[in-house]
């Protein structure tokens, strides 16, 4: 879905998977308010996604928060993620410690962000198309 809204709509990607905001940032510049501020500052809207990596970077979504950036949390059906997460050959082990984390790190915290939540899975438990999860973020 970052990969998307960067290319189709203009957002500025940041993919935390494994990787850390500062590796994003021009050189000298840290993660901090005149980074956060000089996004603010262009109107960018900005996509971060973490996949299984929730807890690595709570800090600089908390401070995207503190600056105004809207916060959209793509969520879904966990048994239909699990399912999908279990199709592309991932170990059942990985999900449950995964789950663990972001149900003791991230559920609270994305509770108090009171996030838009988008789900990105239909009735039937099937991947929505990216074109209707981004009409959702765009609405």
């Amino acid at each position: 879905m970052g990969k998307y809204l960067r290319k189709r709509h203009g957002f500025r990607h940041f993919d935390f998977e494994g990787r850390r905001l500062i590796e994003y940032l021009p050189d000298g510049v840290t993660p901090d308010e005149e980074a956060f501020g000089q996004l603010k500052r262009e109107g960018r809207d900005v996509v971060i996604t973490w996949g299984f990596v929730p807890d690595t970077q709570l800090s600089a979504v908390r401070a995207l928060n503190g600056f105004g950036f809207r916060w959209i949390w793509f969520d879904g059906d966990r048994a239909v993620a699990l399912r999908e997460y279990l199709s592309l050959g991932r170990l059942r082990s990985d999900w449950d410690r995964q789950l663990a984390k972001i149900q003791t790190h991230i559920d609270p915290i994305i509770a108090s962000l009171a996030p838009v939540v988008v789900n990105t899975f239909d009735v039937s438990g099937q991947r929505r198309p990216l074109e209707h999860v981004a009409r959702d973020v765009l609405s």
